[in-house]
């Protein structure tokens, strides 16, 4: 009988990898966000299935050979992944906690790293014959090639993602309460960047016991990393099928209310509300607060805004804060404010909701609206 192909512990890999080839497609899929926004989570993914499967066919011994034989260079772009995945997280904090997703030049200044390793990896092993690269890759002969430091850079290989984590977790720390309509998504951040800083900070002890204790626990410490790596993708994948189940219940919720006539003086109570009271300015004003003020039900004010103003709540709150921003980024007189000021003035509590909004309503960033509206030139308008 042929021996097995893979392990219990490779077919935990393998499950890893359809994970995250999971999660990838429901990032892409999700209407909540940007369609850029989305591409951000979904390259994150990528990468740790890539990285899985890096993980599988190098240590299967019934796999790596044969890849090697048939494209040894697959080895050399793999050995990228470690340095990409931290810029990638790092690009969904960003993206979710500031002014959304933007490209500048300097962001590619994290992609040095990876360029870097595959110069070093060439120059110290892949430029040779392919018995050669064997020798020196595949038997880790490049531990004791003289003056190649193969060791520092494995090392590198797990401080780097950590470093980002923590990072990422400064960043989430120092950032504003979310906003009602954000909650689940910095809940979803949240558990993003605390577990892979986790499951990073793990990986490292793992490396360094290794190199410490030759005959240590770090073979049961890295298989253990792996088991860690497919709970929490296992978790991320139960969140996003939860936030689904949630918007597809609260649309049915909807659909399902009775066609009664609107009361008109439901719709005076809102409307006195909004542009008397200026309720849109409490930052924190959610469905059940705003329902009590104008002595409604929630259901009601719903209903209300639902089948009157053809919008959801947040939408309908949100408008008039976009309108209230457009004035004060109008008005000569607050070219002293920044953008986040008035923001902030408007009723938002969060810089990158009020940029998804305004660019939502409007069309355009609240910078390229204040220049336009102003006519001041680009180096004035204040961020």
């Amino acid at each position: 009988m042929k021996a097995l192909l893979f392990n219990i512990h490779d077919i935990i890999l393998l499950l890893t990898i359809g994970t995250f080839a999971l999660l990838t497609a429901l990032s892409l899929t999700r209407a909540s966000r940007s369609t850029p926004a989305n591409s951000v989570w979904a390259s994150f993914y990528i990468i740790n299935a890539l990285l899985s499967g890096y993980i599988l066919i190098y240590w299967s011994d019934a796999v790596r050979e044969q890849l090697f034989n048939v494209f040894s260079y697959a080895y050399l772009v793999s050995s990228t992944l470690c340095f990409l995945i931290g810029p990638s997280l790092l690009a969904i904090v960003r993206a979710c906690s500031s002014n959304g997703l933007q490209l500048r030049w300097q962001q590619a200044l994290h992609l040095i790293p990876a360029f870097l390793t595959i110069a070093y990896l060439y120059a110290v092993c892949f430029r040779f014959n392919l018995s050669t690269q064997r020798e020196l890759f595949l038997y880790l002969k490049l531990y004791t090639q003289p003056g190649v430091y193969y060791h520092y850079f494995v090392s590198l290989q797990k401080i780097m993602p950590l470093l980002y984590g923590f990072v990422c977790v400064a960043i989430l720390a120092r950032a504003r309460p979310p906003m009602e309509e954000d909650q689940h998504l910095a809940k979803t951040l949240k558990m993003l960047v605390i577990g892979f800083t986790l499951v990073w900070s793990w990986e490292l002890c793992t490396h360094f016991i290794g190199r410490a204790y030759a005959n240590g626990p770090s073979d049961a410490m890295g298989i253990a990393a792996n088991y860690l790596k497919f709970a929490l993708a296992l978790l991320l994948v139960a969140d996003q099928l939860s936030q689904r189940q949630t918007a597809t219940a609260t649309a049915a919720s909807s659909s399902t209310l009775e066609p009664a006539a609107i009361e008109d003086a439901h719709v005076e109570l809102i409307e006195s509300a909004m542009l008397v009271q200026k309720a849109y300015l409490d930052s924190q004003i959610t469905l059940e607060r705003f329902a009590e003020a104008v002595n409604l039900s929630p259901r009601e004010v719903s209903t209300v805004i639902n089948r009157k103003f053809q919008q959801n709540f947040h939408e309908f709150i949100n408008r008039y804060r976009v309108e209230t921003a457009k004035k004060l980024l109008s008005d000569p007189n607050n070219t002293h404010l920044t953008i986040t000021e008035i923001s902030q003035a408007a009723g938002f509590n969060s810089k990158a909701t009020f940029n998804r909004f305004f660019k939502k309503f409007v069309l355009c960033t609240p910078s390229a609206f204040r220049i336009k509206h102003q006519k001041l030139p680009t180096k004035s308008a204040k961020v």
